[in-house]
C-alpha cells in the first residue's frame, strides 16, 4: 500500500487511483516539455528576427570580395549541388572555363555573405536568374539590398539596408582610354582625361566605376531613359540627388558603390582570398 504525503495528513490509495495519478503526472511532464520547446523555438525565432532587423536597420555598407584561385576550386565544385534550376541553366550557357569558375564563385560568395550577415545556412537562399539581369534572391530579409560586380577573376558583392549599385574594375588592364571615354564621358570629362596625363588611368577608372555603380542603382525604366555620358561625375562626387558615392581601391582594382544615403560604416570582408586594405578615395586626392 502506497501513501501520498501532504502537508496535513496521509491516507491509503487504491491501485486505480495510483494509475490515474501516474497518468496525470506524465501528462504534466509532457505538457511542460512541449511548453519548454515552444518557448525555446519562439525565443530563437525572435532572436533571428531581431538579428535580421538589426542587420538591415543599421546603415552599413558590407563589401565582400573573393578571387578565383586554386583555393576556391573545392567551393566552386561543392556549390553546384545548391544551384537552382535557373542557375544551372545559366551555368550551362556560359562558355569558357574561367568564366564558369567566376560565375560559380560569385554565387558561392553571395550565399556565404548573406549567411554570415543574417545567421542562416548557405542552402537557405533562393536564387532566380533572369536574362541579361542581376540574379534575384527571392527570400531576402525585408529592407535588404544587394549588388554584384566582377572583373578579371575578382568578385565584389555588396549588401546594404538602402538601395545601391556596385561596380568593380581592374585598373591594370591596358585599354584605349580616349576611345572608351567617348562612350561614357561627356566633353568636359574627356577634356580632363586628356589634360591629366600623369593620372589618366586613375581618373578614367574613377569616372567609369562611379557611373557604372550609379547606373546599376537605377531601375530598368530609368536606365532606358538615360546614358552614362549624361551622368556627370562631378555631380556624383558632390553627392547630390543621385545619392552618396563611395569609392576605394584594393590592389589592382577600383570599387565604387552608389547608395541612397551615406553609410554609417563601410565593412570589408574577404572570402577565400587574402585580406587587403581598402584605400578610401573620399580624401580629396583627385577633384572631380
Amino acid at each position: 500500500m502506497n501513501f501520498i504525503m501532504s502537508k496535513d495528513y496521509c491516507q491509503p490509495i487504491s491501485t486505480g487511483v495510483r494509475a490515474k495519478l501516474v497518468f496525470c503526472r506524465r501528462r504534466r511532464i509532457i505538457v511542460a516539455t512541449v511548453g519548454w520547446w515552444i518557448s525555446a523555438l519562439t525565443t530563437v525565432m525572435v532572436v533571428n528576427r531581431m538579428h535580421e532587423k538589426i542587420s538591415s536597420a543599421q546603415n552599413i555598407l558590407h563589401l565582400w570580395f573573393s578571387r578565383v584561385s586554386p583555393a576556391s576550386l573545392e567551393i566552386e565544385h561543392s556549390l553546384q549541388s545548391m544551384l537552382s534550376d535557373s542557375e544551372l541553366n545559366r551555368l550551362n550557357s556560359i562558355g569558357g572555363k574561367n568564366r564558369r569558375r567566376e560565375y560559380l564563385l560569385s554565387r558561392a560568395l553571395m550565399r556565404h555573405a548573406l549567411s554570415q550577415t543574417f545567421q542562416r545556412q548557405d542552402r537557405d537562399w533562393s536564387f532566380i536568374e533572369l536574362p541579361d539581369a542581376a540574379p534575384v534572391v527571392s527570400n531576402l530579409p525585408k529592407d535588404t539590398h544587394i549588388s554584384l560586380s566582377h572583373s578579371q577573376g575578382v568578385i565584389c558583392f555588396a549588401i546594404s539596408a538602402l538601395p545601391l549599385g556596385v561596380d568593380l574594375e581592374a585598373t591594370e588592364k591596358q585599354r584605349d582610354f580616349s576611345a572608351l571615354a567617348q562612350v561614357f564621358m561627356n566633353r568636359e570629362e574627356q577634356a580632363r582625361l586628356r589634360d591629366n596625363r600623369s593620372r589618366q588611368t586613375d581618373y578614367f577608372y574613377r569616372v567609369w566605376s562611379a557611373k557604372e555603380a550609379c547606373y546599376k542603382r537605377l531601375s530598368a525604366l530609368q536606365q532606358s531613359a538615360r546614358s552614362l555620358s549624361q551622368l556627370r561625375y562631378s555631380d556624383l562626387v558632390e553627392n547630390n540627388s543621385h545619392g552618396y558615392l563611395y569609392q576605394a581601391s584594393i590592389e589592382g582594382f577600383v570599387v565604387a558603390a552608389m547608395m541612397a544615403d551615406r553609410p554609417q560604416q563601410v565593412s570589408a570582408h574577404f572570402y577565400l582570398m587574402q585580406a587587403q586594405r581598402l584605400r578610401d578615395f573620399n580624401d580629396g586626392e583627385i577633384q572631380a
